[in-house]
């Protein structure tokens, strides 16, 4: 099983070159045991080296590898892996009880693009012959490799991937809930940031004429002491006096712009209405001008399709005499030659010509005069909306004043 999904496969028998070479291998890294309780083999030959079965564990990275090194590295584990026998779980393993379908579950893109973990035999992540890595990828890896240790089971891995896949989508999707509410708090921040701005200019406004109050007050505390007369009492009483003025302005002020308020607010909700009513009556007007006009378009459509078939009727009549003249023109003299003939001929497709031009003017005539008709009525229905919006406007100007 390699890093990027791959099947196990197990090696060929190359020899003994290459089972020297497992044993070198084996000689370096330790014995690795725990892979052979799956898979059957000769008594004769000796135990594969793991390297051989899962060459994806032998590179150590200390860093992903890059895109290309990626390809280069899957172009050479299945270079390697082509002479390989497909392996093949035991006669007596319970199929997976998962979806039965034919086309390949789809793995995550980190899967299929990043390498397989450094994981160590030799360090302390090892804990009673189980492999805890630190992130989901390596899990999966771990889950595999203690299950080769136990004796493969094909289920176990693929659930323990599958359960790995659904909760890392999960933690996806809760990180994706998280970055809404952390946009969420940072526009709510952003709202109340503007408002302590606006209630920092406020107190701000408040301290400064609290300040010029304290200083007007010290000011005239500063003369009463410098004048130090005996009418100080009648001077503290004026102050007062006056203090209580300034309340009373302020309050009156403040009063005074309640009703403008009030005022503005009234006025707004009369224009509002007012503009109501004027939408409404330009709707309506609108509606009886389209009427109108459609009724003016048919009756003139009726006027014209009647003058069209009268021109039509006189010119046919008009056509018909001179043909029927033509014609026996024609009877009266048809011992006198093809030359005639042709003459003939030629009168009555100049008659048939003039008529036409004229049936053209006509109805050009007719056409023109229909469009005068229709833009006056327009311009008429214009002029009277513009006469409504005018009158509309004055009465809303007055409203106002």
């Amino acid at each position: 099983m390699s890093g990027n999904g791959q099947d196990h496969q197990l090696p060929e028998d190359r020899g003994p070159e290459v089972v020297d070479e497992g044993q070198d291998e084996d000689d370096e890294f330790g014995e690795f045991e725990g892979f052979e309780g799956g898979v059957e083999r000769m008594q004769a030959q000796p135990a594969p080296s793991p390297w051989a079965t899962f060459p994806d564990l032998l590179p150590v990275q200390s860093s992903p590898a890059t895109p290309a090194e990626d390809g280069q590295a899957s172009s050479s584990r299945m270079n390697n892996a082509a002479p390989r026998e497909i392996w093949q779980p035991p006669s007596n393993a319970v199929p997976w009880p998962g979806p039965s379908h034919d086309e390949p579950r789809p793995m995550p893109q980190q899967m299929r693009t990043l390498n397989p973990p450094d994981v160590s035999l030799g360090t302390n992540q090892a804990v009673g012959g189980r492999i805890t890595p630190d992130n989901v990828h390596d899990a999966a890896l771990a889950v595999v490799m203690d299950h080769m240790d136990n004796g493969f089971d094909g289920r176990v891995p693929v659930a323990q991937i599958d359960r790995l896949n659904e909760q890392l989508e999960n933690a996806e999707h809760n990180r994706a809930l998280l970055q809404e509410q952390v946009n969420g708090l940072r526009q709510r921040n952003v709202e109340l940031e503007q408002q302590v701005i606006s209630s920092q200019a406020q107190i701000n406004d408040l301290n400064n004429r609290l300040q010029r109050n304290q200083e007007t007050l010290e000011e005239r505390l500063s003369e009463m002491r410098h004048l130090n007369s005996a009418d100080w009492r009648q001077d503290l009483r004026q102050i007062q006096e006056q203090i209580v003025v300034i309340k009373q302005n302020q309050i009156a002020e403040r009063n005074e712009s309640e009703a403008s308020r009030q005022a503005l607010e009234e006025m707004r909700t009369g224009i509002c209405n007012r503009l109501q009513v004027l939408e409404s009556n330009i709707q309506r007007e609108y509606a009886e001008m389209e009427k109108r006009l459609s009724k003016k378009f048919d009756e003139q459509c009726h006027q014209v399709k009647a003058a069209i078939e009268t021109v039509v009727q006189q010119t046919a009549q008009q056509i018909s005499g001179n043909l029927s003249q033509l014609v026996c023109e024609a009877v009266q003299n048809s011992g006198c030659g093809d030359n005639q003939s042709s003459n003939l001929l030629q009168s009555i497709k100049v008659e048939l010509e003039k008529h036409k031009d004229q049936q053209k003017r006509v109805l050009e005539e007719e056409r023109q005069r229909q469009l005068i008709t229709v833009s006056s009525a327009l311009q008429s229905a214009l002029q009277h909306l513009n006469s409504a919006i005018n009158n509309d406007s004055k009465v809303k100007d007055g409203n106002i004043s």
